[in-house]
C-alpha cells in the first residue's frame, strides 16, 4: 500500500497545498462544530474527506458513505454533503472536475454560495507568502515595551486558541527560539491570569486536525490521517491520560509502529507534540525548573542569548503564601518586640510550609508524596 505521502504527492499542487494548510484545518474544525460530531464520527469524517481527495471515493458515493459512517438520516447526509463539496472541495475544484457542480445540485446545493471559503483559502495563502518575504525590521526595545503595554489579553486568548487548534505545526517545526521563548511567556501569562485558558488551549490542541507526519499512521488498527489530533489519542491510548515522565516518553518514540517509519526529523517533531501536550496539560507541575524563564509550553533550547519582552509572569500565591505576606505586612507595623517576636514565628512557620508547598507542586495531585506533603502544611497551620 502507499504510503500517505506518496499518496499526497499524486495530487495536483493546488490540491496538496490546500490539503495539509492551515485553513483546510480550520474549515475542518468549523464543519466539526457544525454537525456536533463525536470522537467516532470525526474519525469517519476524516476518511470521507482523505478518500475524497485521494480518489478512493466516488462522489456519487458521499451521500451514502456518510449515512454508514457517521449514521446520519437522510437529510443531514445532505446538508454535510453539500458543506463537504462547498467547504472543503471547491477550494480545488478542478481536482474533481464537472461532477463537483452535479453532486452539488443533486443535494439542492449552490457552489456560488461556498464562494467565500474560496476567497478565505486564496487570501490566506497571499497573506502567507507577503510574512515569508517580509525582510527582518528591528524594533527599539523601549517601542516594544510600548507595544506591551497595549497587550490586548482577549485578542491574544483568541489568537492563541486559534494557533492551537490549526496553526500550531509551524510552531512545532519553528527554530526562531527567542520568539518562541516571548510567546511562552506570553501563554503562561494568559493562563495564570484567567486559569480557564488553559483547559480551552488543551481542548483547542485534541481537536487540531493539522497533518503532522508523512507516513502512514494506524489509530487503533485501523489506518488513519497522521494529524496532531491522532497522535495525542495513539499516545494516550498506549499510556493513559496520567503525566509521564521523559522515560515513558521515550520509550514510545524508540516502540511505537506509528514513530518507527518517520525520519529523524518527523521523529523530533513528534517529540515535540507530546511534550507540549503534557507541558500545558499538566501546568505548573510540568515545569520542573526554579527559573521561570525556563518555563516553557512549545519546546524550545534555551541555549542562546538575546532578550525578550518584559513579561510579567508569576505563578498563583498559594493560602500560605498570602499568609506569610499579611504576616509580613504586620510586623513591620508591629511596634512591641513581643508582637514582632510572636509574628517572627508565626512568619518561620509559614515558610516552612512555603517552601512544603514548593516541593508538593513537583509531584502529581492526588499522589501518595504530595499528600504527605500537604499533611505537613495542614500540621503547621494548625
Amino acid at each position: 500500500m502507499n504510503t500517505f505521502q506518496q499518496k499526497l504527492k499524486q495530487l495536483p499542487q493546488k490540491a496538496q497545498d490546500f490539503f495539509i494548510s492551515s485553513k483546510a484545518a480550520e474549515y475542518n474544525g468549523l464543519i466539526i462544530k457544525k454537525f456536533s460530531l463525536d470522537i467516532n464520527q470525526r474519525e469517519g469524517y476524516m476518511d470521507i474527506v482523505e478518500g475524497l481527495f485521494f480518489k478512493e471515493i466516488k462522489l456519487s458515493e458521499l451521500a451514502e458513505r456518510i449515512k454508514k459512517n457517521l449514521s446520519f438520516d437522510a437529510d443531514k447526509a445532505q446538508e454535510l454533503v453539500r458543506d463537504i463539496i462547498g467547504i472543503k472541495l471547491l477550494c480545488t475544484k478542478d481536482w474533481f472536475g464537472p461532477d463537483l457542480e452535479a453532486t452539488m445540485k443533486s443535494v439542492g446545493g449552490n457552489l456560488a454560495d461556498y464562494q467565500k471559503y474560496v476567497t478565505e483559502h486564496e487570501q490566506s495563502l497571499i497573506e502567507e507568502q507577503v510574512k515569508e518575504d517580509e525582510p527582518y525590521v528591528f524594533v527599539p526595545k523601549k517601542q516594544e515595551e510600548a507595544e506591551y503595554q497595549s497587550f490586548n489579553s482577549l485578542i491574544e486568548k483568541q489568537e492563541s486558541i486559534e494557533n492551537f487548534k490549526g496553526r500550531l505545526y509551524n510552531f512545532l517545526k519553528s527554530d526562531e527560539n527567542e520568539i518562541m521563548v516571548e510567546y511562552n511567556l506570553l501563554l503562561m501569562k494568559l493562563m495564570v491570569d484567567e486559569p480557564q485558558v488553559k483547559r480551552d488551549l488543551e481542548l483547542a490542541l485534541y481537536d487540531n486536525l493539522e497533518i503532522l507526519t508523512s507516513q502512514n499512521f494506524a489509530l487503533n488498527g485501523k489506518l488513519s490521517a497522521p494529524t496532531i489530533s491522532n497522535w495525542l489519542k495513539d499516545f494516550i491510548s498506549k499510556n493513559g491520560s496520567d503525566n509521564f515522565d521523559n522515560v515513558i516518553l521515550s520509550r514510545y518514540i524508540a516502540n511505537s509502529p506509528n514513530v518507527k517509519v518517520l525520519s529523524n526529523e518527523e521523529k523530533e517533531i513528534v517529540k515535540k507534540l507530546l511534550r507540549l501536550y503534557r507541558n500545558l496539560k499538566f501546568f505548573p507541575e510540568s515545569q520542573t525548573s526554579e527559573d521561570v524563564e525556563q518555563w516553557e509550553i512549545i519546546p524550545v533550547k534555551h541555549d542562546f542569548t538575546g532578550s525578550v519582552k518584559p513579561v510579567k509572569l508569576t505563578t498563583p500565591k498559594s493560602a500560605e503564601e498570602k499568609k506569610a505576606d499579611e504576616l509580613s505586612n504586620l510586623k513591620d507595623a508591629s511596634s512591641t518586640d513581643l508582637e514582632k517576636k510572636v509574628l517572627d514565628e508565626e512568619l518561620g512557620k509559614n515558610k516552612e510550609a512555603q517552601r512544603l508547598m514548593m516541593m508538593a507542586r513537583k509531584f502529581p495531585e492526588g499522589s501518595i508524596e504530595r499528600r504527605a506533603l500537604e499533611d505537613e502544611v495542614k500540621k503547621l497551620n494548625v
